[in-house]
């Protein structure tokens, strides 16, 4: 999927060499937004198809509860929307990374923010 979306990436790597593949990848706001632009547009890119649509219809659709009021799908948070039965799909990374994908306004919101510690304050809340 990187190559055609043209994503730029780096994984971490453990003192060993391993990479760190539960929280190692590092992407910039851009190439996060091409993640959700694909999935925004059913798994295709500039007219080829990247992922299924089944897939990708798949991954967005809640499968267990998850935390809180959300929802879970295939690697996708899924928060209720409070004015309907639809959800924003959320890519949720470690130290406040995340992609958020509005279907019903077609808008993509990166957060590149590095809050590893949990201190948010008030500004930070959604």
């Amino acid at each position: 999927m990187f190559r055609p979306l043209k994503i730029e990436h780096f994984w971490k790597k453990t003192p060993m060499g391993v990479v760190d593949t539960e929280g190692g990848l590092y992407l910039s706001g851009k190439d996060l937004a091409k993640i959700g632009y694909l999935y925004l547009h059913e798994g295709k890119w500039e007219g080829q198809q990247i992922v299924s649509q089944d897939w990708v219809k798949q991954s967005v659709t809640p499968f267990i509860h998850g935390e809180e009021d959300y929802q879970y799908g295939f690697k996708w948070w899924l928060m209720p929307r409070k004015d309907s039965k639809e959800f924003v799909w959320m890519a949720r990374g470690f130290g406040g990374q995340n992609l958020m994908v509005f279907p019903k306004e077609e808008l993509i919101v990166t957060f590149t923010a590095w809050d590893i510690w949990g201190q948010r304050t008030r500004s930070m809340s959604w």
